[in-house]
């Protein structure tokens, strides 16, 4: 069976709707799916398929009064959705609404709010507006290691993009270098997030690293 076949399947052994008030496990396993078939149609370019499994996602964690953090990270999915179809101010506008619930029901701080931060950066990143999606990505990384956890990955690819907006090569090297130490050079991770961004390569070629930047466009 195809994976939306079997997803289709899971989401009818949920129950389909739930009654409104129900809360539980068989609530959450249907939002849960419903957004699982929306990262597989995005990833398959189906955009607006995708946003409509989101909205469907967010307004029945609403209705069913599912944690904020389960409903806002959807929410969040959701402006990162309306980004790739080029809507940026409704993304904006998204980002902005479960970035305040995120901060209304867990305060300043913490893993779901660095979430929110990074996503509404990315956001303003991609109207060119750099220098704002440059103090939120920071706040996030800051708030990430604040927890004891290390700020890796996509935050600091996200830190290097914003930097190679502003022609600050050299600083934006430095965030894909710590990237890579953290992985590793060759690891399938490192690999892998590079290959997903063009920046990267960009990067590279600014600051005299070309037969990477070579090598990271071939695999795009």
């Amino acid at each position: 069976a195809s994976a939306s076949g079997m997803l289709d399947q899971v989401s009818r052994g949920a129950g389909g709707k739930a009654p409104r008030g129900q809360l539980g496990p068989q609530v959450m396993m249907r939002s849960q799916v419903v957004s699982a078939r929306s990262d597989l149609a995005e990833a398959k370019g189906r955009y607006g398929e995708a946003e409509e499994l989101l909205r469907e996602a967010i307004a029945e964690g609403e209705t069913q009064k599912l944690p904020v953090q389960f409903v806002e990270f959807r929410r969040l999915s959701l402006a990162q959705n309306l980004q790739l179809q080029g809507r940026l101010g409704e993304a904006e506008n998204e980002a902005r609404l479960a970035l305040s619930r995120l901060q209304r029901a867990a305060g300043v701080a913490g893993i779901g709010v660095a979430r929110g931060l990074g996503d509404l950066a990315a956001t303003l990143a991609a109207q060119s507006r750099y220098q704002e999606a440059e103090k939120l990505t920071r706040k996030a990384i800051e708030l990430i290691e604040a927890t004891g956890m290390a700020a890796t990955g996509a935050i600091r690819t996200n830190l290097a993009d914003v930097l190679a907006g502003q022609a600050r090569w050299q600083e934006a090297a430095k965030e894909i270098a710590l990237t890579q130490d953290t992985f590793g050079a060759d690891s399938e991770e490192f690999v892998a997030l590079a290959a997903r961004n063009p920046n990267v390569a960009l990067i590279d070629l600014m600051t005299g690293k070309a037969d990477r930047a070579i090598s990271l466009l071939r695999q795009q």
